[in-house]
């Protein structure tokens, strides 16, 4: 049972770490702020991982944990005090949402609540910590859901973005949001069966967070596997200057914008209402025109050259 557990968390730190590396990259290259909101709030989780990995190996091996707890109480209160300053840097990012100043108020007020709470429990009196842990953990899943669910309601109720921005990374912000969701029930089933079977009963139900980490890692992994090119290179955008260098004409830049934003052949096809063949012929004329050959050398000019 425990060598279990222990892989399990090891799984966790492993592709969490990696999952991190892909998160700062996406932070400092996405113009989605959904996904940065999103991101932050996922970034600043794994510190509490690693500290929840080492209470778990304690616990079961029959070692005293000492501090460690008091420090997963600490951490977890920076966490939650985390929470406002998302709400607070990403306001605008409700803008497009229905009574989005009240949802964002309601929010701020919730988190702030809670984390003000938590800390005066941990630092003035630090006997009653142990009272907060359950307010605490719903402090968790709420900021998991108002990150994930934020998301998933801008980008559905969003009907006024020009075809040509980046839907790419809305299309990343929706999809981690349903997984996000989907898998809370889940993951809080598997902390149930840590508390009842395997006896580790001081979580509190913060035993979803490995199983949470693992999840994202491989939606991660997914979307570099498919998607590769784009998420390299995300902040590609078709110029007027860069239409005017390589004089491309109009057919040419709207198929090109919708290229490079990560849009197959035959989405593009579909909404400019021309054939397959049409496309292809437009994009390989870009491509002699820019001296590329793939999609990936067109990016790298797009991305890295000032036109």
């Amino acid at each position: 049972m425990k060598h279990i557990i222990l892989l399990y968390w090891l799984t966790a730190i492993i592709s969490g770490t990696a999952a991190i590396s892909v998160g700062l990259f996406l932070y400092r290259n996405t113009r989605n702020n959904i996904l940065k909101c999103f991101l932050l709030l996922f970034i600043s989780l794994f510190p509490l991982v690693i500290l929840l990995g080492i209470y778990y190996y304690c616990v079961i091996n029959d070692v005293s944990p000492g501090d460690g707890y008091g420090w997963l109480n600490r951490f977890t209160a920076l966490f939650t005090a985390f929470v406002p300053y998302t709400t607070v840097r990403f306001r605008n990012a409700f803008e497009d949402v229905p009574n989005h100043a009240l949802i964002t108020r309601i929010t701020l007020f919730i988190s702030i609540a809670l984390a003000v709470q938590y800390i005066i429990g941990c630092i003035a009196a630090p006997g009653l910590a142990m009272l907060f842990l359950r307010p605490v953990f719903i402090a968790l899943v709420l900021a998991i859901i108002y990150a994930a669910g934020s998301g998933v309601v801008l980008t559905v109720l969003r009907r006024n973005q020009p075809k040509t921005a980046n839907r790419f990374h809305d299309r990343i912000g929706i999809a981690v949001s349903f997984i996000s969701l989907a898998s809370l029930p889940l993951f809080i089933a598997v902390d149930f069966w840590f508390y009842t079977i395997a006896g580790i009963e001081s979580t509190h139900g913060l035993g979803i967070l490995p199983g949470f980490f693992i999840l994202i890692s491989i939606s991660f992994l997914v979307l570099i596997t498919g998607r590769k090119e784009t998420v390299l290179f995300p902040a590609a955008v078709v110029t007027d200057a860069f239409r005017t260098r390589f004089k491309l004409t109009d057919r040419e830049t709207q198929i090109i914008a919708f290229l490079v934003n990560g849009e197959r052949y035959h989405a593009i096809a579909d909404m400019l209402g021309i054939s397959l063949v049409t496309v292809k012929t437009h994009v390989g004329n870009v491509y002699q025109k820019t001296g590329v050959r793939s999609k990936v050398d067109l990016l790298k000019i797009l991305s890295h050259t000032k036109v």
